[in-house]
């Protein structure tokens, strides 16, 4: 009898050690890039201590930065996202970030609602992308379990078990930041926010209309199941779309998103409604017709902050020790690289042929 039980203990054991070792090597494996350390950079959050957090894609960790929003405003916020963000995740990353948060207001990057007017479809990519640095949790199992299947029509295993997808990737993190991201750790330097270097001189658009142009189905019910999320857990939510390259097709579909948002208590925002407030120059303050670069993004942040202050009465942290730790070690550098990547965007700008190349959106009328 004894002998049985030490067996079963060995093999209790043994289990506990190869599903330690198969975790740390799953985190181990994973590619390097800003997508990990945003999703992951949540959980290293000082809890309770973001007053705002933005949920979207590249819509918003290239236009919002927190830092110069701490910077010129003590706002305390985080951008919470992946390129090519499905709104399929949205109502779970709201779950997720207040486990460990209770922001005063979350803005969620609306144009995600707009993808599936477009040829930006779920796709396996976007998928990995985004789980690659969630969690690994019962929420994650539950959301893979519901949308892979469904969306993708494909089977689930590969993304609750993704070690074989990355067991031949070269750039990946060290054993410190392994152990960082496990531990909740992997502080992200930037709050989220990523820096391009290109300009880009695109064509501005007549956008303005008060009609409304009903989205696709899924998009609806999708939007639906938010916000019968965020009331239930009774979060305060701003819908944002950022400034782009709009059409007058597309401003019709965020009418109709805006009256849906507004009948459940919740708040919308076009900003492409104020790009004249925000002085943005459509010669030299976007890197392509989707995107602002970093000029554009210190126009946006400075629009955006103002506004929440107003509207929600965001407090401003600069003045709090506890603040202070968690963003001045953050500002030198970010100077230095918002510095270099200006030089590399002047440089474009300098050019023969920038002002002659403007960017045209095709198919407007499709």
């Amino acid at each position: 009898m004894k002998r049985h039980i030490i067996n079963i203990f060995k093999i209790v054991i043994f289990v506990i050690v190869f599903i330690v070792f198969y975790y740390f090597l799953t985190i181990f494996k994973k590619p390097i890039n800003h997508q990990l350390d945003n999703i992951s950079g949540i959980y290293a959050e000082r809890k309770n201590s973001l007053d705002m957090v933005y949920i979207g894609g590249s819509a918003a960790f290239v236009y919002y930065s927190p830092i110069d929003a701490y910077q010129n405003y003590g706002i305390s916020s985080y951008d919470y996202a992946v390129d090519g963000i499905q709104v399929e995740f949205y109502s779970t990353m709201v779950k997720e970030l207040l486990k460990t948060q209770k922001p005063k207001v979350v803005v969620i990057d609306a144009r995600a609602f707009q993808y599936r007017e477009k040829d930006i479809e779920p796709n396996e990519i976007s998928y990995r992308v985004f789980l690659r640095g969630f969690k690994y949790n019962i929420d994650r199992v539950k959301l893979i379990n519901k949308i892979v299947p469904k969306y993708l029509k494909q089977g689930t295993l590969t993304y609750h078990l993704d070690l074989g997808l990355y067991h031949t990737e070269e750039s990946m993190p060290s054993f410190i930041k392994t152990f960082n991201i496990i531990f909740d750790k992997n502080k992200n330097l930037n709050k989220g926010f990523y820096l391009v270097p290109k300009a880009m001189n695109i064509y501005k658009y007549d956008r303005d209309t008060k009609e409304e142009l009903k989205i696709a189905s899924e998009s609806e019910k999708l939007l639906n199941e938010l916000l019968d999320y965020l009331e239930k857990r009774n979060v305060k939510a701003l819908f944002v779309v950022s400034p782009y390259q709009q059409i007058k097709r597309e401003k019709m579909q965020f009418n109709y998103i805006e009256k849906i948002v507004k009948s459940r208590n919740q708040d919308f925002l076009d900003a492409n409604d104020y790009i004249d407030q925000m002085k943005l120059d459509f010669t030299y303050d976007f890197y392509n017709g989707s995107h602002v670069n970093i000029y554009g993004a210190e126009k946006y942040t400075k629009f955006l902050s103002e506004y929440l202050i107003k509207k929600y009465n965001l407090p401003d942290r600069r003045k709090e020790r506890k603040y202070q730790k968690d963003f001045n070690f953050l500002i030198p550098k970010w100077k230095e690289n918002v510095e270099k990547t200006k030089k590399e965007i002047e440089a474009i700008k300098q050019t023969k042929t920038y002002l002659e190349d403007i960017e045209i959106r095709k198919n407007i009328n499709s």
